[in-house]
């Protein structure tokens, strides 16, 4: 511990050594149809607020797109709080890499399909795919907001800890 906070202090090229290492099967051995694991991850209401923000956007410009039938790109640059921050939007670059949601979310170890999409993509969508997604969004908005608003969910980890610190268990592929 101390050789890594030395590296974090002084800077290095070589990294900390990481404390643990294990490899695990996600299914029961003797039961190949059991699973044995399921991979979360913790997250404080801050940080679940910001990703329900951010996907409020994203559905505001998707039904915005629809139904006022105009360009998505334009509509999530009308209702995206980044270009009021003077962050520039790219039509070709997915939402992953123009960080629309936190970095971290960016980094989990899943792909999602939402974060893969470019505005470009959107546009190549047929008006199904299109309602399609539209429904898809909104009841994980949904879901996230009935998460959100379950007191029992959510957990003090800290008891100095303030509501926003508190916590709760995502499989991954509930993110967005």
């Amino acid at each position: 511990m101390i050789r890594a906070a030395l590296i974090d202090y002084f800077g290095d090229n070589e990294k900390a050594q990481k404390d643990f290492v294990s490899w695990v099967h996600d299914y029961d051995l003797a039961d190949p149809l059991r699973q044995a694991l399921s991979v979360r991850v913790l997250i404080t209401r801050r940080e679940f607020d910001t990703i329900i923000r951010q996907t409020t956007t994203l559905s505001d410009a998707v039904t915005n797109a629809r139904l006022a039938r105009m360009d998505f790109f334009q509509s999530l640059k009308v209702v995206s709080a980044k270009t009021s921050l003077g962050l520039e939007l790219e039509k070709s670059k997915s939402l992953k890499e123009q960080q629309f949601l936190p970095k971290w979310v960016a980094a989990l170890p899943y792909k999602s399909r939402l974060l893969g999409m470019a505005p470009a993509t959107f546009e190549n969508l047929t008006q199904q795919e299109q309602i399609t997604f539209d429904q898809t969004l909104q009841s994980k908005l949904q879901a996230y907001k009935d998460i959100y608003n379950s007191p029992d969910r959510w957990i003090k980890v800290d008891t100095n800890d303030t509501e926003l610190d508190e916590v709760t268990a995502l499989p991954l592929a509930f993110l967005p």
